[in-house]
Parts: C-alpha cells; sequence; structure tokens
C-alpha cells in the first residue's frame, strides 16, 4: 500500500513539474521559460550564455555588518522573464550574492512570466495573481508567509544595500510606486468610488510617474488579467498625465477596441495621428474600425 501511495505521489510530482516547466517560442522564435523553475535551467540552452556572464562577472561587496542571520529564514520569490534585458542581468547577480552569503537556494522559488499580449507577464497557474507583478524581475522577500520587502526590476541603491537593508526590516520603497498605490486602490476601494476620485488620485500619483510607459505596461499587465476595466481606468489616467504623448492614447484606443467601443477607439487613434500624424498603427486601425 505504501508503495502505491508513493508511485501516485511521484507521479503527480512529475506531473506539476513538466505542466510548471512550460516552455514556448516567443514571436522572434526564441525558447522561453513559462513557470516555476529550476535555477539549473537557467544554466543550460539557449539561456547558459547571459546567466553565466552576469553570475561569473559580479563581484559583490559585503562587510561585517551585513545581516546576515536575519536572512536565514527568509524564502524569496523571484518573477522574471527569460525574455527580459533586466532578469538577464539582475537575477544572476542576485544569485551570486545569495551565493556568497552562504544562504541555501532552496530558499528561492523561481517563475518564469510570458511575454506575449494574451498572457503578458503572467505564469501558467497564475502564480502573479495578487502580488502586483508588472514589472519583472520581481524580488518578493518574505517571513512565515508575510512580505518584508521587495525589490521591482532593479535595485534602488545597490544589490547588496538594498537586500541588507529589507534584512534588518528598513526596506526601500520598491520602484514604479505610481503603480503600486494604484493597485493598493484597486485591493481597497471599488472601481466606481475611485472614477469619482480620479483627480485626487492624479495628484497622488504626478510626482512619482516620471515616463507614460510606467503606467502604460501596468495596464496591459491588467488587460491580459482580464481586468478590463481597471486597464481602461489606467489608460485612461495615462493620457490625464501624458496628454502629448501618442503612444497613451494608443493603448487607450486598443482597450476600446477590445471593449468593442469603437467610436471612442476612433477618437483616440484620431489624436495618435494629431500628435503623429504618419504613425501606421493608428491609420490601419482607423481603417479597420471604419470596416466595422
Amino acid at each position: 500500500m505504501k508503495a502505491i501511495i508513493n508511485l501516485i505521489l511521484c507521479l503527480f510530482y512529475c506531473t506539476s513539474w513538466v505542466y510548471a516547466q512550460q516552455s514556448y517560442l516567443d514571436q522572434r522564435g526564441q525558447k522561453q521559460i513559462w513557470g516555476v523553475l529550476d535555477i539549473a535551467h537557467l544554466e543550460e540552452p539557449p539561456f547558459q550564455d547571459w546567466f553565466a556572464d552576469n553570475y561569473h562577472n559580479f563581484q559583490p561587496s559585503l562587510n561585517e555588518d551585513f545581516p546576515l542571520d536575519a536572512l536565514r529564514d527568509t524564502k524569496v520569490t523571484i518573477f522574471l522573464g527569460t525574455w527580459c534585458g533586466d532578469s538577464k542581468y539582475w537575477v544572476p547577480r542576485f544569485l551570486k550574492l545569495w551565493d556568497e552569503l552562504g544562504l541555501d537556494r532552496k530558499q528561492l522559488e523561481m517563475v518564469g512570466l510570458h511575454n506575449d499580449s494574451e498572457h503578458y507577464k503572467q505564469g501558467p497557474k497564475g502564480e502573479e495573481l495578487g502580488l502586483n507583478i508588472h514589472r519583472v524581475p520581481t524580488f518578493i522577500f518574505h517571513q512565515g508567509g508575510t512580505e518584508i520587502g521587495r525589490m521591482v526590476e532593479s535595485p534602488l541603491n545597490s544589490l547588496e544595500t538594498d537586500i541588507a537593508q529589507i534584512g534588518l526590516g528598513l526596506p526601500s520603497k520598491p520602484r514604479y510606486r505610481g503603480a503600486s498605490y494604484l493597485h493598493e486602490q484597486f485591493s481597497m476601494y471599488l472601481l466606481d468610488s475611485l472614477q469619482e476620485q480620479s483627480t485626487a488620485i492624479l495628484r497622488a500619483i504626478v510626482k512619482e510617474v516620471h515616463t507614460a510607459s510606467e503606467l502604460n505596461t501596468y495596464g496591459y499587465v491588467l488587460k491580459a488579467a482580464k481586468q478590463y476595466e481597471q486597464a481602461l481606468f489606467v489608460f485612461q489616467l495615462n493620457t490625464r498625465l501624458f496628454p502629448h504623448h501618442p503612444n497613451v492614447y494608443d493603448s487607450l484606443g486598443e482597450m476600446y477596441v477590445t471593449l468593442e467601443k469603437y467610436e471612442k477607439a476612433r477618437n483616440c487613434y484620431k489624436e495618435v495621428l494629431r500628435l503623429k500624424p504618419d504613425d501606421e498603427n493608428a491609420l490601419k486601425v482607423l481603417q479597420e474600425i471604419e470596416g466595422k
């Protein structure tokens, strides 16, 4: 009986592992990993070149004051894209530092996210759900199931300093605070209430959002997760933050097309052409909208 149970458990874990280790070819025909992955997979083709270069070329700067003991019971979940330049750069460096500190790699869990529009920055089992993952890599440090700090995309200071601050219980605020603020608002308030307070929300984030790409990326993550109304709200805010940037109207227009609100989409793409008269995508989509 025990042997049968062990066989069933083995089959279960093997099946789960195969499912979690999905790979796919992206739009450029390059292999990428989607789902929970083992570090050893990054040391194999076609990933080993960038992994080895960034691992071996990094020499951490450590001192005796580093709060090593505080990290021994800390687990870190790393969301990355094997297609992402920042992931290729920072994940191997993080692992080198972790190894230099003598910490156990078993404390780390790594999840590869997708990069096509349909599954944009999602895992195959929804591993990212509820965790506000809109940039990769994202390193989430937790103890006893409670998040104690995170690094988003890249350190604010240095890798050594940011990790030490998390160990000391003094984490720096991660990058992309505007998107993080909106995530908090979505978790606390109904969308109708947020729409009524949109001007106040703009005032709250205007000094935090420095480029149009921050909310644009966040909006596409919400769109891929089929949180359409939240995505629409984010794209609308972005047009108010960056009214002279044609790409924000392009993204808002794309969202309206998804929602089949073609007249509003049409107005957005006309605005794109006002700001950038030779925009080929806007001309193409306008023709498609007229056809509908």
